[in-house]
């Protein structure tokens, strides 16, 4: 990515939408700061929440004359779905919104063009402009706060999916255990286990004396007095971090993952652990782990990279590519690989990407778990074919065992992914009628989208197209 610089002197309106809580700003376009106001909600409707957003930047300009006469664009966070190319609001899992175009009412109240994205997202172009993601193309960033979500780069460009929805790690199964009263999904989520509510459960049934909503940047100050509870906590906290970023990297291989919100500041109590064991699992993996050195102002150069993306060029299919994209899974010379192809080009050929053989299949933190093509016990996949279509019924149950872990590795990548299709090729599609079954049943069972039904096809192609 190039970045071209604005006329010089040129300056940034910024905003970050939070739950609770709203930041303005005014930001260069080096990623510094200029100044920023902290405000509280006093309403949350749509209406409420336009009419504070706007009459906030509005007095943050009008406060800083010499600053606002160079103010060119605005930029603006979203926390929920967000469409960038729009510039719309879909929807929020803590505001009532539901399809805002936040950024023409912006643009047409406050007279200068305002370009937007969901907060992950813009916090990984920041990181990506100004931070230490600087020299990376393949990476991810992941938030760890009240929620977790990610920002996936994939060829020097922001993977959107195709529904807007790639890079939601925080989705990802690393527990049989569900937590039901901190999700409706069947098995335990990162987000179920790492979030600050899922570190607060995580800490009482360690035992930890806890407040009610004990936070954890709280977890992580009793853990540096040498509470027991709460250094388990943290070091449960890393391992699981450790088996999400582990299965990212087996698929996507980036380069480096940066990680943060709130909780990362207690990277110092989670991050050994966090390295030991993606270490164990990936001991040939080229990724680096590290903690945001944006600081808690991050987001706010979140919304100043929106605005900077915006101005350089136009928001189109080949800058946020995802939409039509193909996810394809293959069997060849004894490895299962996948590609992610979108817009003629495989987004996973760098090298270390596509090793779905390598895909840690684990009912837990509890057990080390198995690569995915180690569950074929280094039998080829076509002579196990063969010896079960020959009736024997131990080679059918291995195929069966293989069916169920290769739905639970692609139903993480389509979670992670957001494809438009899946397709599954060669000796998997001409094996397809002996663990068909097996391989659907975890992919849905895993799935976001298990009660609305799968918004993906599914094709079985013998020959490659």
């Amino acid at each position: 990515m190039v970045f071209a610089s604005l006329v010089p002197d040129r300056l940034i309106a910024c905003i970050d939408i939070g739950g609770s809580k709203y930041m303005t700003g005014i930001c260069d376009d080096e990623g510094n700061i200029l100044c920023s106001t902290r405000h509280e909600w006093s309403g949350v409707s749509e209406s409420q929440i336009l009419k504070q957003v706007e009459d906030a930047m509005g007095e943050e300009l009008a406060e800083h004359p010499d600053l606002a006469n160079r103010v060119v664009a605005g930029g603006v966070t979203i926390p929920g779905f967000a469409d960038p190319r729009e510039g719309i609001w879909i929807e929020s899992d803590y505001l009532d919104v539901h399809d805002l175009p936040i950024c023409d009412h912006l643009a047409m109240r406050l007279g200068i063009p305002f370009f937007g994205d969901n907060d992950c997202n813009a916090c990984a172009l920041a990181e990506r402009y100004f931070g230490s993601a600087r020299d990376s193309s393949d990476f991810l960033y992941i938030t760890v706060s009240s929620g977790i979500g990610g920002g996936l780069f994939l060829g020097d460009r922001l993977f959107y999916g195709d529904r807007l929805l790639a890079g939601e790690v925080g989705l990802t199964v690393v527990e049989d255990r569900p937590r039901p009263d901190l999700s409706w999904f069947p098995r335990g989520r990162l987000e179920d286990y790492c979030s600050t509510l899922g570190m607060g459960k995580t800490y009482a049934s360690l035992g930890g004396t806890a407040k009610p909503r004990l936070g954890g940047r709280e977890i992580a100050a009793r853990a540096v007095a040498g509470e027991p509870a709460a250094l388990e906590t943290m070091r449960l906290e890393g391992v699981y971090l450790a088996r999400a970023i582990a299965r990212v990297d087996s698929v996507t291989a980036p380069s480096k993952v940066v990680i943060g919100g709130g909780i990362s500041l207690g990277f110092s109590g989670f991050g050994p652990s966090l390295i030991s064991e993606l270490r164990r699992i990936r001991p040939a993996s080229r990724l680096t782990v590290e903690p945001s050195a944006l600081g808690y102002e991050g987001a706010l150069l979140g919304a100043c990279a929106c605005a900077l993306r915006g101005t350089e060029r136009p928001l189109d299919e080949d800058l946020l590519p995802g939409r039509g994209s193909e996810l394809r899974v293959v069997y060849t010379d004894d490895k299962t690989t996948c590609q992610l192809s979108c817009g003629g080009e495989d987004l996973l050929a760098h090298p270390g990407a596509g090793e779905l053989g390598s895909f840690l299949v684990a009912s837990g933190v509890m057990e080390d778990g198995i690569a995915l093509d180690g569950v074929l016990a280094d039998m080829p996949l076509g002579l196990l074919t063969s010896r079960a279509r020959r009736g024997d019924s131990e080679a059918l149950l291995g195929l069966e065992r293989f069916g169920s872990a290769l739905g639970e590795a692609v139903s993480f990548c389509a979670t992670f992914l957001d494809p438009a299709s899946i397709v599954f090729e060669g000796d998997l599609a001409l094996a397809s009628d002996l663990f068909r079954g097996e391989v659907l049943k975890s992919i849905e069972g895993d799935s976001y989208w298990q009660r609305e039904g799968l918004p993906y096809s599914i094709e079985w192609r013998a020959s490659p197209e």
